[in-house]
């Protein structure tokens, strides 16, 4: 991914961003293909980081995924930003966005034991609050026969690289006129947007709304 120096988006923030928007796109070569399979991915991080998921079993892109290298994308908030808001004669528009590329070779878990594990993992982070009751759950008849529609993958890390591109090259001016354009919208992704911008201010930088 094209980084400018400016867009490279600290280390310490990639892991809040694969918390707040862990739906992703898994990506692979096949043959002379291009695959690519839309799914949620937890990230874990440590000495061997991982991401976990999995896929239908229908799905046949699983099929050439063991032992493959893969790629996978993450999209934080994003959103259009016109150059009005800049206040800056010759200004164009653009487009801000946060984005993640986590490159990795990928794990096939075929057996229930593993899939169960991954969507435990899974349910963990995403239904902390019933996470016992899918315990349960998941040794009964119904749902173990679930399981084997399902198959699960475990992407061992090789890199991570994220880009915020937040408006970091402009002028501070430049920057909060963008920042209350986009609070003055009615789309809560651009708002989003905005807290993040907000966020590469320094504290010397007043924002008056």
């Amino acid at each position: 991914m094209y980084i400018p120096k400016a867009f490279q988006l600290p280390p310490s923030e990639l892991a809040n961003i694969l918390w707040q928007y862990p739906f992703g796109v898994l990506t692979s070569v096949q043959g002379q293909d291009v695959v690519a399979t839309h799914l949620p991915l937890l990230y874990r991080d440590g000495e061997n980081p991982q991401l976990l998921g999995h896929l239908a079993r229908a799905n046949s892109h699983w099929q050439g995924l063991a032992g493959a290298s893969v790629l996978a994308i993450f999209s934080g908030p994003d959103g259009y930003i016109s150059p009005e808001w800049y206040g800056e004669e010759f200004s164009v528009p653009t487009w801000n966005y946060v984005a993640i590329h986590i490159r990795g070779t990928c794990e096939i878990v075929d057996q229930a034991p593993g899939i169960a594990d991954i969507l435990q993992a899974l349910l963990k982070r995403f239904e902390p609050q019933t996470k016992a009751l899918w315990e349960e759950k998941l040794t009964r008849a119904p749902y173990v026969q679930m399981l084997e529609e399902i198959v699960g993958v475990r992407i061992h890390i090789t890199s991570v690289e994220g880009k915020a591109k937040l408006g970091q090259n402009r002028s501070v001016a430049s920057r909060i006129g963008a920042i209350l354009g986009l609070r003055r919208t009615n789309e809560p992704v651009n708002h989003r947007l905005a807290a993040l911008m907000e966020e590469t201010l320094g504290p010397d930088d007043p924002l008056e709304s």
